[in-house]
């Protein structure tokens, strides 16, 4: 019942972070974290998969997994190099707590080598490549999941850690890909709440350097400026998606051939709440495509995520007075509404995962008052199993008095895009049969300047 039909999912068991998304041989590759044998956290592997425009997936065999003969028992997160003479695989290797190799003191740096096009991979036999000695006497702390990526006079690496109980992210270099030697802490948060950064992504977007990182909490950036010899210096901050652990966490990015900025991130299961669903969890995000912009970071989905539209009806100037409903229905659809601030008095909201009594729905809520958007789950699930608390947006970033919100639902997923600018993505699990209608709703009269509604095929 909740098992997306166009979001990737391997079809059963643990999956989370998406790992090594690239571009290389003519496809777009996909790894992320999987436990081939449990749908609960443990004996992490990594999974692939395989597309030809980053939507369509097909399932290949995993890619890595523990060598429990040297001591480790969990392939965590990393990335794709594809720039040098053949792929390698980066990420952190864990092995027991009684072997000294547990995850907050122990993680090492390893790598694996494919020779034939990324489909079966060999771990280097030098491996470690980096060990917590690399820092001299920094007390370096939960330190993983390397970033890599190749400038002109060789390659670059970033990793999360934990420094004297703030997250840091630190900064590597390498001439050949396997000797690195550590430069200096690329930064160091300035929120006291951050313990630890998950997951660093490091990059030039536009001209402008762009940390995003994930702080046990909402995945966020810094984007600012890069002096000489790698030194960050941030100017401004911003969230990634406004859910973390209730719907998004740990994104990966990549650039593919048609220069795009692109991440995928982890929509997350904690929302289950008490609810129970055997067999499987999680689920990766639909692709969406970075640029930067005046105002910050912008987000969207990324054009190919069109080739999923069927049926699908468009109107203009629609009038809305109480209720609207729409006479497409689905668990599987994009929503595209676009209004003019000034013409919206009142609360304005989109229902989906509703049904024809009331007693389940999940609402889009833009309260004009507070300049907000709220996710209402409040009523998401008739039993109450589920989190309902919400989720909410403050500031839409309007440009010239316009709104514009666009969802997605698919069965148990909703993202939500707000001015291309916000995001806002969590997991939905309602419980009736007939909760798949869609409905707009007013407290007083209001022109919808443009609304659009897409049944969504599978993939």
């Amino acid at each position: 019942m909740y098992k997306p039909i166009y979001h990737y999912f391997p079809g059963k068991n643990w999956m989370n972070d998406p790992n090594g998304v690239c571009w290389y041989g003519g496809k777009y590759h996909l790894f992320y974290q999987y436990n081939p044998q449990s749908d609960q956290w443990g004996n992490l592997h990594w999974g692939h998969a395989v597309s030809d425009d980053c939507i369509h997936w097909k399932h290949c065999p995993e890619a890595l997994f523990p060598s429990t003969e040297l001591g480790e028992t969990h392939c965590f997160s990393g990335c794709a190099s594809t720039d040098g003479k053949l792929p390698i695989l980066y990420y952190t290797s864990v092995g027991e707590e009684k072997d000294g190799r547990d995850s907050r003191y122990g993680a090492q740096q390893w790598c694996a080598i494919s020779e034939d096009g990324m489909y079966t991979w060999e771990k280097y036999e030098g491996n470690p490549i980096l060990t917590k000695e690399i820092h001299g006497d920094l007390p370096v702390l939960e330190w993983r999941d390397p970033f890599v990526w190749k400038e002109d006079d060789g390659w670059y690496m970033v990793l999360g850690a934990e420094i004297e109980g703030r997250g840091n992210v630190l900064l590597y270099y390498s001439k050949d890909q396997f000797h690195w030697k550590f430069i200096h802490v690329l930064m160091k948060s300035d929120r006291p709440k951050d313990r630890i950064l998950e997951c660093p992504n490091y990059f030039i977007l536009n001209g402008k350097a762009v940390l995003v990182v994930s702080p046990d909490d909402m995945p966020c950036y810094w984007m600012g400026t890069q002096k000489d010899g790698h030194v960050f210096c941030p100017e401004t901050f911003g969230i990634i998606d406004h859910s973390g652990w209730d719907g998004f966490y740990a994104p990966n990015s990549f650039v593919d051939p048609k220069g795009r900025r692109i991440m995928i991130g982890w929509l997350t299961e904690k929302s289950r709440g008490d609810l129970k669903i055997p067999g499987w969890q999680g689920v990766q995000s639909l692709p969406r495509e970075l640029t930067v912009e005046k105002d910050g970071l912008h987000m969207r989905p990324i054009d190919e995520v069109k080739s999923l539209r069927g049926k699908g009806e468009i109107w203009e100037n629609l009038v809305v007075n109480g209720i609207w409903e729409s006479p497409l229905n689905s668990l599987a659809a994009e929503i595209v509404v676009e209004l003019e601030i000034q013409q919206i008095h009142s609360r304005f909201e989109i229902q989906v995962y509703a049904n024809e009594d009331g007693t389940e729905e999940t609402t889009i809520r833009y309260n004009p008052d507070a300049d907000e958007i709220v996710i209402d789950r409040s009523r998401s699930n008739s039993t109450m199993l589920t989190d309902s608390s919400p989720l909410t947006v403050q500031g839409t970033h309007s440009e010239e008095g316009k709104l514009q919100i666009r969802s997605f639902i698919d069965h148990s997923t909703l993202e939500v895009y707000i001015n291309e600018r916000e995001v806002i993505s969590t997991r939905i699990y309602p419980n009736q049969e007939d909760s798949c209608q869609i409905r707009f709703r007013t407290e007083h009269e209001c022109v919808i300047r443009q609304a659009e509604i897409y049944l969504l095929n599978g993939i």
